[in-house]
């Protein structure tokens, strides 16, 4: 980690007459430079699995997309299963009532 004291010169965060709590308030550091050296990393570390991941938001024109899109997919279902679960309550209620309107013979001895 490469530190550099506080120079006079070299201050653009800090004044001269800025008081101790300020600077402890921010951590005595003028400029954070942040330089990650992976291939040190993976040297030291040696993980066995490594990954990335990168969050975006979601445009109104995506959500609009999706939406129909999923809109679309469950009509598209709803067109498969509704007429084939109507014929099968339609058999359902047909054989029920046949089966209260069946003559049965009676016997008398």
């Amino acid at each position: 980690m490469d530190l550099i004291t506080l120079d006079i010169s070299l201050l653009v965060r800090f004044h001269m007459n800025s008081t101790i709590q300020e600077l402890v308030d921010k951590l005595m550091v003028e400029e954070w430079t942040n330089s990650t050296i992976y291939d040190g990393y993976y040297n030291e570390c040696q993980p066995s699995k490594c990954s990335y991941s990168h969050e975006t938001k979601n445009g109104l024109i995506y959500i609009i997309t999706t939406v129909i899109g999923l809109v679309g997919g469950l009509i598209t279902v709803l067109k498969l299963i509704i007429p084939r679960a109507v014929r099968f309550i339609m058999f359902c209620i047909q054989r029920c009532t046949v089966k209260r309107n069946a003559v049965v013979p009676f016997i008398q001895t």
